[in-house]
């Protein structure tokens, strides 16, 4: 498509053995945990990261948050430090139904039928989902979540999967085409090895 990589970050030795040999001429980090990404601020066009599904999929015991591979925030870390003009993650479809662990909160009272004062309290919760466009538009992003199945680019089984698409700053104007990212999403879904592991890949 006649984009470039810069770099990729993947944890596992397998994975980042196979993006060596196809981008040679990218820098290749492995622990998305503790890499500043800093040197790539304003020099990217697109940022894209298949976080870890494991906390959200159905296959698991879907954790969320409270899974030690719910690598989200380091995700936005990387976004915020380098600061992308586009912004493309994907994960499992059951990442639409996980609601983040929620705290509860006092609110007030209420008496009992016997006169006894009892307090009352609120859980707030949101849907990881939520958290996560939440937190692109916290740092200017507009942002669409789309749910695309690998059968809609010619794979022969249904394979849903989520991609949060978003662009900086607020607004639908890039020097990038967004048909071109279409094209894109279309062959990361088909060639998404990799994608479940700690992996950010920039074109």
């Amino acid at each position: 498509m006649g984009w470039q990589n810069a770099f990729h970050c993947e944890i596992d030795d397998f994975c980042n053995t196979i993006l060596n040999y196809w981008f040679k001429d990218a820098k290749s980090y492995t622990d998305v945990t503790t890499t500043d990404f800093r040197e790539w601020r304003g020099k990217i066009n697109v940022l894209t990261g298949g976080f870890p599904c494991q906390p959200f999929s159905v296959a698991g015991q879907r954790k969320g948050a409270d899974d030690n591979r719910y690598l989200w925030p380091h995700m936005l870390r990387a976004i915020h430090e380098i600061r992308p003009d586009w912004v493309i993650g994907e994960n499992v479809a059951g990442i639409l139904t996980i609601v983040q662990p929620g705290q509860e909160t006092e609110v007030g009272s209420q008496s009992t039928l016997f006169g006894e004062s009892e307090p009352v309290f609120t859980r707030r919760q949101q849907y990881v989902v939520e958290t996560i466009c939440r937190d692109l538009e916290r740092e200017g992003y507009s942002v669409q979540p789309v749910l695309i199945p690998a059968c809609s680019v010619g794979a022969p089984h249904r394979r849903d999967r989520v991609w949060f698409i978003a662009h900086y700053p607020l607004n639908i104007f890039s020097e990038i085409p967004f048909y071109r990212l279409s094209l894109y999403i279309s062959y990361l879904q088909m060639f998404s090895f990799g994608l479940n592991t700690h992996e950010i890949s920039l074109f």
